[in-house]
């Protein structure tokens, strides 16, 4: 009989438990699940540039590109949507954020500083007009994640957030213009 009371009171627990996190309003969520967006980025992002870097011309290798191409665009599109979602940050969520965005900056940076080195090999194997398709694809997946930060963010982070934006968008017009020519 104790059992069975310990099973029904775990179930009723569960269910409670469930339901609150179903009802709650999105001020009573913390950033740990966009942390992990985050993470889940930064990884897709290490991915994606290993792979430019590894690319040594042609199109037989092209298959871990596009797959790291379509990663980052996923985890992107996930991310965006999750930012979207929460409540407006308070101070710590906005700081724990551009802290977070800061070291994707970062990881974004070398990665389209690999690809404006690789341009020329793209170019050799007649791909640079697919490359540059995911290039500003990217673009404006990111632009649209940082467009979310700052509106979730407190007042006093965000001219920070789109500092980080603007040295993006400047990045990606330099690849871009590159790729264009």
């Amino acid at each position: 009989m104790l059992v069975l009371k310990s099973i029904v009171l775990a179930v009723v627990g569960l269910t409670s438990t469930v339901a609150a996190a179903a009802c709650c309003s999105a001020e009573k969520r913390d950033v740990g699940g966009l942390r992990s967006d985050f993470a889940l980025l930064n990884t897709a992002v290490k991915y994606n540039l290993g792979n430019i870097t590894a690319y040594n011309g042609g199109v037989d290798n092209l298959g871990p590109l596009v797959t790291a191409g379509q990663l980052v665009s996923t985890v992107l599109t996930k991310t965006t949507a999750d930012i979207t979602a929460h409540a407006a940050f308070t101070t710590s969520d906005s700081i724990t954020m551009l802290i977070e965005a800061t070291n994707t900056l970062a990881l974004l940076t070398n990665t389209l500083n690999a690809l404006n080195n690789k341009q020329l090999l793209f170019r050799a194997a007649g791909i640079h007009t697919v490359v540059l398709k995911s290039i500003q694809e990217h673009s404006a997946e990111e632009s649209e994640m940082y467009d979310q930060l700052v509106a979730k963010a407190t007042n006093d982070t965000k001219s920070s957030f789109r500092g980080l934006q603007d040295t993006l968008k400047q990045l990606y017009d330099i690849v871009i213009k590159a790729y264009s020519a």
